[in-house]
């Protein structure tokens, strides 16, 4: 991941954190990687462990995956589409294209 997409996702991450309805962010990397990059973290090691959303940043655009929780007082595919607008509309913001955004729901509640 360049520095400029880990950016980008840990911008994602802090918005998706102050949105109404999302209770949680999950690690959308493959569980070795997120193991393996927090045991590098706590060494002296280079590597870290990926941020919690993917994100892919290419000529034709950015590629966004994120993978929430959503609290259960409003239906989920509401507040997954509405993090998918608040998403979309970021990264218009900071100029940068869009290719797709995917969210997903991993828990409910």
């Amino acid at each position: 991941m360049t520095d400029d997409a880990r950016t980008l996702a840990e911008a994602l991450e802090d918005l998706l954190r102050n949105l109404s309805g999302v209770s949680a962010i999950y690690p959308t990397a493959p569980p070795p990687a997120v193991v393996i990059g927090e045991i590098l973290a706590t060494t002296d090691l280079p590597g870290s462990a990926p941020p919690l959303i993917e994100v892919d940043v290419q000529q034709d655009g950015a590629t966004v995956c994120a993978l929430i929780g959503v609290v259960d007082d409003t239906p989920a595919h509401e507040t997954g589409y509405a993090v998918h607008q608040h998403i979309v509309e970021y990264l218009e913001r900071v100029h940068t294209k869009t290719k797709s955004v995917t969210v997903r729901i991993g828990m409910v509640g």
